[in-house]
């Protein structure tokens, strides 16, 4: 599961609508932007966009495109080894930070992909369960908060359900 942030200022959310590009089906919700902050396509692959705020660049001007237009480039890919090609081919200027998740269910594989404002970075992780937090605060401070709440809960029956994900994404610990 996933949560779309909750800048008050931000349009409501565009239901998920289905494309097709070079013969992929590909699913997400368009932003008035063109842009998307999750998307998965029929081989498999999902791609998920949070913002960086534990990025040590300062001084990133003045932005001049969205974080969000990199995932419909790259969604309709048919795999890692493409997907990280064209990644590392992107010309990211004028973007914020960002973090870039892709989960390639057929290679098993989970990476990370990191825009800091000036440069590009890769992780390669484990194949395994994962939890990623994102604020404008403090992303670390949203990995603590929130990976306690989700540590509180963890052991539930109903653990990894949907109704259990929507709750988890629904509460606000240690807030109101």
């Amino acid at each position: 599961g996933m949560n779309r942030d909750e800048l008050l200022t931000r349009p409501v959310a565009l239901p998920p609508k289905v494309f097709e590009r070079s013969g992929i089906e590909i699913v997400y919700p368009q932003e008035p932007s063109g842009g998307a902050w999750i998307a998965c396509n029929g081989q498999g692959n999902l791609l998920a966009l949070l913002n960086w705020s534990g990025s040590e660049s300062h001084n990133l001007g003045e932005k001049r495109r969205t974080r969000g237009l990199a995932i419909p480039e790259l969604i309709g890919l048919t795999d890692l080894s493409a997907t990280d090609s064209h990644f590392h081919q992107m010309n990211l200027d004028g973007l914020f930070p960002f973090r870039l998740v892709g989960v390639f269910r057929s290679e098993k594989v989970i990476n990370e992909w990191r825009w800091d404002g000036t440069a590009k970075q890769f992780l390669r992780l484990s194949w395994a369960r994962k939890h990623w937090f994102s604020s404008s605060l403090s992303d670390s401070l949203a990995e603590k908060e929130r990976g306690r709440a989700f540590e509180a809960v963890a052991g539930e029956p109903a653990a990894g359900s949907n109704g259990w994900v929507r709750r988890l994404h629904r509460s606000h610990v240690p807030g109101p």
